[in-house]
C-alpha cells in the first residue's frame, strides 16, 4: 500500500499532517487501510467552501492553489517534500498501474 509508505516516509515533516496510527484490514478479496491522522482545525474543504459555492472551473482552482502557495510557505515546503518523495517512488516503480 503505497499510501501508507508515503505517509510513513513523511512522518516528522513539519509541514505535513502526521500519521498517528494505522491498521490494515483483510476484507477477503481486498484489503482496506485505516489511518488515524493528526487533528487539523481547518481542512482544504473548509477553505474551498469559504470561497464560493463548491464548484470551481480550472482557472479558479489554479488561482486558489497559487494563493495558498504564495501566502503559505509551510504549504510550499510540504509540497516540495511530497514531490521529492514521489520522484523517488516513481523511479523505483515506473509502471503506470503502480502510480499513486
Amino acid at each position: 500500500m503505497k499510501e501508507l509508505y508515503v505517509m510513513k516516509s513523511l512522518k516528522g515533516h513539519s509541514n505535513i499532517v502526521t500519521l498517528c496510527a494505522h491498521t490494515i484490514m483483510d476484507m477477503g478479496r481486498t484489503k482496506e487501510a485505516l489511518f488515524v491522522m493528526e487533528y487539523c482545525e481547518k481542512s482544504l474543504v473548509n477553505v474551498l467552501e469559504s470561497r464560493g459555492d463548491g464548484y470551481y472551473e480550472e482557472k479558479e482552482m489554479l488561482a486558489i492553489f497559487r494563493d495558498v502557495m504564495l501566502h503559505n510557505m509551510s504549504a510550499l515546503r510540504a509540497l516540495v517534500g511530497l514531490h521529492q518523495l514521489l520522484r523517488a517512488l516513481f523511479k523505483h516503480d515506473g509502471k503506470m498501474d503502480a502510480q499513486l
